[in-house]
C-alpha cells in the first residue's frame, strides 16, 4: 500500500506544516514559516478534497509555498521596526548635535576629542580656525569619523 493511500493522509500536510513552524523557532529566518503554512493549507484542501493523488498535492504545496512567501514578503516589506533607540547600532549618529571639546590641535582639519572614556578622530567643517580646548559640534558623520564645526563663543 503506499503512502497517502488512506483517507486520513491530511493528517501528513498538517503535521509537516507544524513541524516547519516549530523549525522556525530553531532556525528563523521567516521562510519556514510560509512553507508551514503552505503544507497546512495543503492538509485543509485535502480535508475537502480527500481523494487528490500525490502529485496533485505536491503541485497544490508548491503553489501555496510560493504565494504564501510572495505574500510573506510583502507583508515584512513594509513593516518598520519601532524601537526606542534607532541610533543604538549606530554609535556615530548617536553624537550627532552635541559638543564635544578638541583635545588636540587640527592638522589638515583632523582633530580628535573625548566622548566620554574614549577619544573620537573628527574631521572640521567650514573654518578651520579651532585649537585644543575649542568646542565643537557634530553635525553629521563618515565611518566612524564625526563630521564637526566649531561652535562660535558668544
Amino acid at each position: 500500500m503506499p503512502p497517502f493511500s488512506d483517507l486520513d493522509h491530511f493528517w501528513y500536510w498538517l503535521a509537516g506544516g507544524i513541524v516547519l513552524m516549530i523549525a522556525e523557532f530553531f532556525a528563523p529566518g521567516v521562510i519556514l514559516l510560509w512553507l508551514g503554512i503552505a503544507a497546512a493549507a495543503t492538509g485543509i484542501v485535502l480535508i475537502f478534497l480527500p481523494n487528490l493523488v500525490i502529485e496533485l498535492q505536491g503541485t497544490i504545496f508548491a503553489v501555496l509555498a510560493v504565494v504564501s512567501i510572495i505574500v510573506g514578503r510583502l507583508v515584512y516589506r513594509n513593516r518598520k521596526a519601532t524601537t526606542d533607540h534607532p541610533t543604538l547600532n549606530r554609535r556615530t549618529e548617536q553624537y550627532v548635535g552635541q559638543v564635544f571639546t578638541l583635545t588636540a590641535d587640527p592638522i589638515d582639519r583632523r582633530a580628535s576629542v573625548k566622548v566620554g572614556d574614549s577619544v573620537w578622530n573628527v574631521m572640521l567643517q567650514g573654518t578651520v580656525d579651532a585649537r585644543a580646548g575649542a568646542h565643537v559640534k557634530v553635525v553629521g558623520s563618515d565611518g566612524a569619523l564625526l563630521l564637526v564645526e566649531p561652535v562660535s563663543q558668544a
